[in-house]
């Protein structure tokens, strides 16, 4: 179990990813790396960031819900699927276009949540988590909520994402992390044997885009065993009030004006009480008219209003 609390006064192993060869490799430099982002971000509908603010909780999906199948069928059956939660962070600071529509809705009015490593890692640490039974059309809870702790009934790890692609010649992967890529350097055996003790962070080339950081827990024990396969479930991650306050967060680039966050009853009190809200940088520069490209636009729309958005895997 890797669950990662101090960050490193060094991080210059960065430029040494090209050069990287064997699994040992691997595992000291993620180990390094995934302390040394400054921020993380969470894209996410306006909707979900006003009932996160409201509530003081964070909904982890179980990963049956992922949209990368590949991603989803590693953790192997149904049941087994049900007993991993995947929060997911991006790492990069600079807004990303895709993820705005695909996480944060294709109407363009979206936010992220962000944090510093430093409180992003206290949260986790002082957080409580709790599994229940869970209606995701309806985004709540039907069932007890069930205590985890870590090291008793849940493993939790925090963690880069690694991403690959296996060469033509079957012998080497071609590795990608943020801006670097390691070529053919590393064998198969190698990165499988780095893969099977990692699962949960290794994905295809495609998703490189997204750079990111994935909070996976892991239901062991008797709690593991009371999970049925033909029910949905999520784990609630409850913040503190005081925890709240060093949340930023930033709005999707089709929304110009922050008076159209008035009809979000917790962000409107959030801004008023903290300045940690913002614009994005290229507020009112984008119109990518998504919803009006729909064939089935009623059909989808209505969907929307019952806030059904892609889980991230």
């Amino acid at each position: 179990m890797i669950f990662i609390t101090d960050k490193p006064k060094d991080c210059t192993a960065w430029i040494n990813f090209p050069r990287l060869q064997t699994a040992d490799d691997l595992e000291k430099y993620f180990d390094i790396r995934t302390r040394g982002h400054k921020e993380f971000f969470h894209y996410t509908s306006l909707r979900a960031i006003d009932a996160i603010l409201g509530s003081k909780t964070i909904r982890i999906s179980s990963s049956n819900r992922f949209n990368d199948k590949k991603d989803k069928e590693q953790f192997g059956t149904l049941l087994e699927q049900k007993r991993h939660y995947s929060l997911c962070f991006s790492t990069g600071s600079n807004e990303n276009l895709s993820l705005w529509y695909l996480y944060s809705g294709v109407d363009g009015k979206g936010g992220r949540i962000s944090l510093t490593y430093k409180k992003l890692m206290q949260f986790i640490s002082e957080g409580e988590f709790f599994l229940t039974e869970y209606d995701y059309e309806n985004n709540k809870s039907i069932g007890i909520k069930i205590p985890l702790k870590n090291g008793e009934n849940m493993e939790l790890v925090f963690q880069d994402i690694l991403y690959s692609h296996y060469a033509r010649d079957g012998t080497s992967v071609d590795l990608k992390y943020n801006t670097m890529t390691n070529h053919g350097n590393v064998s198969v055996e190698e990165y499988e044997k780095y893969k099977n003790h990692h699962l949960g962070f290794n994905k295809s080339l495609i998703w490189y885009y997204e750079k990111e950081s994935r909070l996976l827990i892991k239901l062991i024990g008797d709690v593991g065993e009371l999970i049925d396969p033909n029910k949905e479930y999520a784990i609630l991650w409850s913040l503190k009030d005081e925890q709240i306050k060093y949340i930023k967060i930033m709005c999707a680039p089709e929304i110009a004006d922050k008076s159209e966050l008035d009809k979000y009853k917790h962000i409107k009190e959030f801004i008023l009480k903290t300045s940690r809200t913002s614009l994005s940088e290229n507020a009112g520069e984008i119109e990518m008219n998504i919803c009006s490209k729909c064939d089935y636009k009623e059909k989808f729309c209505s969907k929307c209003k019952n806030n059904i958005l892609l889980e991230r895997g």
